[in-house]
């Protein structure tokens, strides 16, 4: 089972271990052949893989409250520094902004020609 895995994800390097999750929502309910199962139990196998994009991570059904809390705590910061990304955009954004203005008064006062401007 786990070499079929290998195969339908198709990705360089992986290989599968007693503790590899793989998500349901990458796979059409068709993808799984659950012939002879009751209820929770039976095999499940692969038929094809459906294409999506992978999860970098993977959780257990009921994480551990350390667990949830290190995930929140990186969703967190990922967000925070998210919204430092965006705001280092727009102070550059404006400063280019600010520069384009001071070489456009000056070149229209005389005091720099087309020249220097385009080399400032």
């Amino acid at each position: 089972m786990r070499i079929k895995w290998e195969i339908a994800l198709r990705r360089d390097g992986f290989a599968a271990s007693d503790r590899t999750l793989l998500c349901s929502d990458h796979f059409r309910s068709e993808d799984f052949d659950r012939m002879g199962q009751n209820g929770a139990t039976g095999e499940r196998r692969l038929s094809r893989k459906r294409q999506a994009t992978d999860h970098l991570y993977a959780l257990p059904a009921c994480p551990t409250p350390a667990m949830k809390a290190k995930l929140e705590e990186a969703s967190a910061r990922v967000r925070k520094l998210q919204r430092e990304k965006i705001n280092g955009f727009r102070r550059e954004n404006r400063a280019k902004n600010n520069m384009q203005a001071v070489l456009e008064e000056l070149k229209e006062k005389s005091l720099i020609n087309e020249e220097l401007k385009d080399q400032a």
